[in-house]
């Protein structure tokens, strides 16, 4: 029987691992089913628990998918493009970027601007912005460090 580290209750169901950072410095929190309801790390639209990030932020894996699906080709491609073509050489965030990128290719479902569309969605999802608003953060401040944040 496991307990549920927010609630304290023993939990005879399913428990569920969160993206909540313990203060214990583990990075992950058991839950029962009703404390991962009302964790604020579950959607509700997509039944499924959030993606957590090094900035402690979450976002709904399907919520991203869903923001760069109604995008055209076009408008991908273009984002991507005004993404990098944005970058400050001698910013040190621009080599960050880039590995970021590479690691993240081997097990993405398409090319270099669609993983870098997602880096920008995610920051999207998890800030409540828009992608285009995601994307001047970029511009105006010529690094990658908004998104790898």
């Amino acid at each position: 029987m496991s307990k549920c580290e927010i609630c304290g209750k023993k939990n005879q169901g399913v428990i569920y691992t969160l993206p909540i950072r313990q203060t214990d410095g583990r990075l992950n929190t058991l839950a029962c089913e009703a404390c991962t309801m009302k964790s604020g790390v579950f959607c509700i639209k997509h039944d499924r628990i959030h993606l957590g990030f090094e900035d402690r932020s979450t976002a709904c894996e399907l919520c991203i998918e869903e923001l760069i699906s109604c995008r055209s080709t076009e408008d991908l491609r273009q984002i991507s493009h005004d993404a990098v073509g944005c970058l400050n050489p001698d910013d040190g965030s621009v080599e960050e970027f880039r590995q970021a990128v590479e690691t993240a290719l081997p097990s993405a479902d398409g090319s270099g601007p669609m993983v870098i569309l997602r880096f920008i969605a995610a920051k999207a999802v998890r800030t409540g912005q828009t992608i285009e608003a995601v994307l001047l953060q970029m511009v105006q401040n010529r690094s990658a460090k908004y998104i790898l944040s």
